[in-house]
């Protein structure tokens, strides 16, 4: 393993699956638990698959991926920030979670690639000498803000100014959209195959969002 730059953690990795900790969370707080999903969706659909309960029991799930309508964007901006990481790297594990029964699942996709961490914003942070300040002017870079936008709706959801209650799900069949999410409305769903309602945010109150972001950076 090649060394981090900012050395080795101290924390020792648990022993317990991921999978098995989060069916472990739910049933011992049915109901309370939001699941936040910064990555594939491999460890969910695992849980998915060895308790069908675990996702009845989460409180709700809220995931930074399903980027829309982004072929123009690759062509002409980074493609890197528009694969769509989160999705393309496991679809068949998207598809599955995506089509479990939550309470309530919310996407966080295409906002976030629009809110870029900017050089201003890390001068900014670099006005403190705190260490997680400190950290972040050393190692962060001017890139969007995707898992911090979907951790900061998960702790205030009145950040989110704009959404639409949609269906989505992900293609997991081999091919041109392979790992590609679609969307639908309800009269034009394919609802046979599974596929649920979920809130597609759209619109976020930014300023808000990089006012708390770097007052907390400069903070700790």
């Amino acid at each position: 393993m090649t060394p981090l730059p900012e050395g080795k953690p101290v924390l020792q990795a648990s022993h317990e699956q991921a999978a098995q900790f989060m069916i472990r969370a739910v049933h011992a707080h049915p109901h309370q638990v939001t699941i936040f999903e910064a990555g594939a969706m491999t460890n969910l659909a695992l849980a998915i698959r060895l308790d069908p309960e675990f996702p009845k029991l989460a409180r709700q799930l809220i995931f930074m991926g399903g980027l829309v309508d982004t072929n123009m964007s690759a062509i002409n901006g980074n493609a890197a920030f528009t694969d769509d990481f989160n999705m393309v790297f496991d679809p068949e594990a998207a598809h599955i979670t995506l089509t479990a029964p939550w309470a309530k699942i919310t996407v966080v996709g295409n906002i976030s690639s629009d809110l870029v961490l900017s050089k201003e914003h890390l001068a900014n942070i670099a006005q403190s000498r705190r260490p997680v300040a400190q950290y972040v002017v050393k190692y962060m870079k001017t890139m969007p803000l995707w898992d911090e936008m979907a951790a900061a709706i998960v702790v205030d959801p009145s950040l989110i100014t704009k959404s639409q209650e949609l269906y989505m799900d992900v293609d997991p069949i081999p091919g041109i959209n392979y790992g590609r999410v679609h969307l639908w409305k309800r009269d034009q769903a394919p609802l046979r195959t599974g596929v649920k309602s979920m809130t597609i945010v759209e619109g976020v109150d930014e300023q808000k969002f990089l006012d708390r972001f770097i007052q907390n950076a400069k903070a700790l």
